[in-house]
């Protein structure tokens, strides 16, 4: 996804924002997958 504006230059630090719902049961599996994500990010 690509996004553009003329303000963007006045960011100085630009960031991708992503809000998304989920039951409470799936909430623990979706924060093992993300601490494990992290952990290989870490890595490279």
């Amino acid at each position: 996804m690509a996004v553009r504006s003329d303000s963007c230059r006045l960011l100085k630090c630009p960031y991708v924002s992503n809000f998304f719902e989920m039951t409470i049961p799936h909430f623990p599996n979706f924060y093992r997958l993300f601490k494990e994500v992290a952990v290989i990010i870490e890595t490279m």
